[in-house]
């Protein structure tokens, strides 16, 4: 309760692109968490007058201090989020430091109904693609991977094409993604990949954006994705319909952060709270969906 706001931000500096002036202001220097849960209000007040720190800095530095507090106090920060249960307490909470929980999200203006979140958006998706994803299995961390459509690493030359076009830039992209898949690396135990079911049965039907495909091109797709995820142990892949459970498109472990395909790009999402969120839909897609290997039948 004793650390400093500078303290508490300085490890999401990178991360966040919090500013520095604000790290070294005397503000953050002398602002403890124990000051920010006695009197949020005063806060958040003093912390819009620090110069340099404007909207955009205070979602990330929201950000940072939600991640904080998650991080060191998971029962009181989780249940903080949820109604207070009549003449019933929370089991292993705090009762006082739940209630302070409860109204720093008040006064902060955060709760499931709105996500602060801190970003960036890489405009060009064929080069960064493959570093999110061989970055994720360099540190052997379990992933969520929810793709438009199928997952990139395994569409041959011919989907690629009938869902992207085709261009100098796209034929090295697509020889990266094979490059990739040629290394045989394994994913992480507990790594899931979800399957929106439309895609998939237009492309089994050749509808749709696959409707220029030969039957040839439908059925070595469908093998590829029948060798090489119906016979691993890892990662688990599911068939289920996006849609019907809230889920999107993304990529994220655990820790973060979330990517999510949009406008020929990546946004990068960073928060606790919402790779929580995108986790949590994911289970929710899974639980509803079947496994591939039954949707082959």
């Amino acid at each position: 309760m004793h650390k400093t706001l500078s303290e508490i931000l300085q490890p999401y500096r990178a991360s966040l692109r919090l500013r520095p002036g604000l790290l070294r202001s005397e503000f953050g220097q002398t602002t403890t968490l124990s000051d920010l849960l006695s009197d949020p209000e005063e806060v958040l007040a003093q912390l819009r007058l620090v110069p340099g720190v404007g909207e955009v800095s205070i979602a990330r530095i929201k950000q940072a201090i939600f991640g904080h507090l998650a991080q060191r106090f998971p029962v009181e920060w989780s249940a903080s989020d949820r109604p207070a249960p009549l003449g019933k307490p929370v089991e292993g909470a705090d009762p006082a430091l739940l209630e302070r929980f409860r109204h720093l999200r008040k006064v902060w203006g955060f709760s499931r109904a709105s996500l602060s979140v801190a970003g960036l958006f890489h405009p060009d998706y064929t080069s960064r693609a493959t570093t999110v994803f061989s970055a994720a299995l360099s540190e052997n961390t379990p992933f969520v991977y929810a793709p438009e459509s199928l997952p990139e690493i395994l569409k041959t030359p011919a989907v690629f094409k009938a869902e992207q076009g085709w261009s100098p830039q796209r034929a090295e992209y697509l020889g990266r993604l094979k490059a990739a898949l040629d290394e045989d690396v394994v994913p992480p135990d507990g790594s899931l990949i979800l399957l929106d079911r439309y895609p998939l049965e237009d492309l089994a039907k050749g509808r749709g954006q696959y409707a220029g495909l030969g039957q040839a091109e439908i059925t070595e797709q469908l093998a590829v994705l029948k060798r090489v995820l119906c016979a691993a142990e890892a990662p688990v892949t599911v068939v289920t319909e996006f849609r019907k459970v809230g889920m999107s498109s993304g990529f994220a472990t655990a820790s973060g952060p979330l990517f999510h395909y949009c406008f020929g790009g990546y946004i990068e999402l960073r928060g606790h709270e919402v790779v929580e969120h995108f986790h949590s839909r994911a289970q929710a897609a899974a639980a509803a969906g079947i496994p591939l290997a039954d949707w082959f039948g």
